[in-house]
């Protein structure tokens, strides 16, 4: 919908005791909007925040349905007096799936501060993550209600990764090839749960911890935002998913974090256990989009992005387990390929919708615009990289299979019925070989890096940057 329905707007007032007095789309493709409320005191601006995706399609999707906006209401609604910054609520409205918050201060972009800045304020962040996890939820009221762990395995696998695996159960009929680093890493996490991780360590967690999930003004954090994904489970998981949010959006500071939240803690971090959890991450992330990126669609106004965030996940998916087991994943060589002769359509391509995107009206419509640049600039090195990119997967795969697959379809799904008949035994030779297919999967979807625009023209991040062949991993150690 273009504006809140009626009876929302009556809502609104009903909650807030004050009158509407307009509203405006927030353009970051889903229902968001600011709302102006105007009452005795003055007026004031809220944030309302709707569904990812229409009511009929987030009944479909287990995680869809299990989180959202009555998690991010249940979270901050609980919050509230705890010390830990967080808007005001106003207020969820269950039947049309809103919640309605204050707006708050500030930027979520640390990409753009310098060093010495996103340093001091990942430090702020950090004390008050370590903080959140120090709240007993014994003294905490959450409405609604959320899933209590009844026991350590619960705590590591029921939460969104439960959500997700049966979602892509539900999505494997759709498929268009297996996805064994997907069945090889569900595998391994189930049977690797950490130990020592027991349920005295339950807490509210965020869900989506980590960088450009907190709002910042002059070095300090105004509030923890995005809790839609938020549960009561193991504190490592918060900052496991901040390690994989470290990867996604670099910053360079997710050392500062750890240290800092030694500091306010008193204890230092489980490192096992945060490996573990930075897996389940980007595994719960591949999973939830492997439809969408095995057959994208076009109305999806995140889905370019989105291409690019699925290659990244699942780098991070092999790093980490690769990390905790002790594998040693062997750099990919990436030789540049010679020209295309049909490198002057994917130039004119690109440069015909560059453009376009410089005329594109502010907003939605340029973020778009830039997506499409991006994707037709990933099609033009696909043309002459992909040959060979196909052919390196291919050969990995043969020295597993003991024979070469006729394309790589047919190579994912032969290392798929490996997975499925005996994931232990084929354990070791199978996830440098996938760990390797999906290194170049992120170096041929490089580009697209650069679709992801949240509060202006420019990409949240740099695709120039991207690693070819070091760990995209962050350490815990800051680089002397």
């Amino acid at each position: 919908m273009t504006a809140p329905t009626p009876d929302v707007l009556r809502w609104i007032e009903r909650v807030t005791g004050g009158t509407v007095l307009g509203s405006e789309r927030f353009t970051r493709g889903r229902e968001t909007w600011w709302v102006d409320v105007g009452s005795v005191d003055g007026e004031r601006r809220w944030m309302l925040k709707g569904r990812r995706v229409p009511a009929a399609v987030a009944a479909r999707s287990r995680i869809l349905t299990d989180f959202g906006p009555g998690r991010e209401a249940a979270a901050i609604g609980a919050l509230a007096g705890q010390g830990i910054p967080v808007p005001e609520l106003g207020g969820y409205h269950a039947e049309a799936g809103v919640v309605l918050m204050e707006r708050m201060p500030g930027s979520a972009l640390l990409q753009r501060v310098g060093e010495s800045g996103r340093r001091a304020t990942v430090r702020d962040y950090a004390g008050h993550l370590a903080r959140l996890h120090q709240l007993s939820p014994s003294d905490l009221t959450i409405r609604p209600a959320m899933p209590v762990p009844g026991d350590a395995r619960t705590m590591a696998l029921g939460g969104w990764l439960a959500s997700a695996e049966a979602d892509a159960v539900t999505a494997a009929p759709r498929l268009r090839q297996a996805e064994p680093l997907h069945d090889l890493a569900r595998w391994w996490l189930h049977a690797n749960v950490p130990d020592g991780r027991g349920l005295e360590h339950v807490r509210l967690l965020h869900g989506d911890a980590g960088v450009n999930n907190f709002l910042f003004q002059d070095e300090a954090v105004t509030a923890l935002i995005d809790w839609e994904l938020a549960l009561l489970g193991d504190p490592m998981s918060d900052l496991g998913n901040a390690r994989y949010r470290e990867a996604l959006y670099p910053t360079g500071t997710y050392p500062d974090l750890i240290a800092e939240y030694e500091r306010v803690s008193g204890s230092p971090v489980d490192r096992g256990a945060i490996a573990y959890y930075a897996a389940v991450s980007g595994l719960m992330l591949s999973l939830g989009m492997v439809a969408n990126v095995q057959r994208p669609r076009p109305s999806q106004p995140e889905a370019v992005a989105r291409l690019w965030q699925d290659a990244l996940a699942r780098v991070i998916v092999s790093e980490a387990i690769a990390e905790a087991t002790g594998i040693d994943l062997q750099p990919v060589e990436f030789d540049e390929p010679p020209a295309s002769s049909y490198a002057p359509l994917a130039e004119l391509l690109v440069a015909r919708l560059d453009r376009s995107a410089a005329v594109a009206d502010a907003g939605q419509d340029a973020a778009e615009a830039r997506g499409y640049v991006q994707l037709a600039r990933a099609v033009e090195g696909l043309l002459s990289r992909s040959a060979a990119l196909d052919a390196g997967t291919l050969a990995d795969a043969a020295t597993v299979l003991g024979r070469r697959p006729a394309d790589v379809p047919a190579a994912m799904n032969d290392l798929a019925a490996l997975v499925r008949a005996d994931p232990q035994r084929h354990f070791e030779r199978l996830l440098p070989v996938l760990a390797a297919d999906a290194r170049r999967r992120l170096v041929a979807l490089a580009p697209l890096q650069a679709a992801e625009i949240w509060e202006d023209a420019q990409p949240v991040v740099d695709a120039t940057v991207s690693p070819r062949s070091g760990p995209v991993l962050p350490s815990f150690d800051r680089p002397s």
